[in-house]
């Protein structure tokens, strides 16, 4: 999973985000379908899905990152 879900200007959205997803499809009039880790789909805009990078500046999992745990360690003290 190389996306995360970024906005969170409603209630909807606030329980998306951060979340890790993949890109299943890519629609017209900038609309994806993502696919969250427990499975869950939503068609949501391609504004709303950014790239994952690493604290390292590696846009996905870098080498020194590619401990899971420690990565989601980092992850949940980083502001974005």
């Amino acid at each position: 999973m190389n996306y995360y879900y970024a906005w969170k200007n409603n209630e909807k959205r606030i329980t998306l985000y951060k979340r890790a997803c993949r890109i299943v499809a890519r629609g017209r009039m900038n609309s994806c379908l993502i696919e969250f880790e427990d499975g869950q789909r939503e068609v949501v805009s391609r504004n709303a899905v950014k790239r994952i990078k690493c604290k390292h500046g590696v846009s996905g999992w870098c080498g020194e990152c590619a401990d899971k745990a420690r990565y989601e360690q980092w992850w949940e003290g980083t502001q974005i």
